[in-house]
């Protein structure tokens, strides 16, 4: 969370080590835009329950996917 607050706020302060990690071609390196990242949090339990629906049609997973077994919201700030 610190580090996307960071991110955020100053993003020309990464961007060495964007251009560093991410191999962006030359004419890129000062232009290409940083990317924002979301505030941490526990995915929306409708888009949970879409994604699963769609594996288990195509055979990716075998069961259903409940919202309460696969989301701790606790460990999250």
């Amino acid at each position: 969370a610190e580090a996307a607050e960071l991110i955020n706020q100053q993003p020309d302060a990464v961007r060495a080590i964007m251009v560093e990690h991410v191999r962006l071609p030359e004419p890129l390196k000062q232009s290409y835009p940083v990317p924002r990242f979301p505030r941490l949090g526990v995915p929306d339990k409708q888009a949970l329950e879409t994604i699963a629906t769609w594996l288990k049609d195509r055979k990716v997973i075998n069961s259903t996917v409940e919202f309460g077994n696969v989301v701790n919201g606790s460990f999250l700030p």
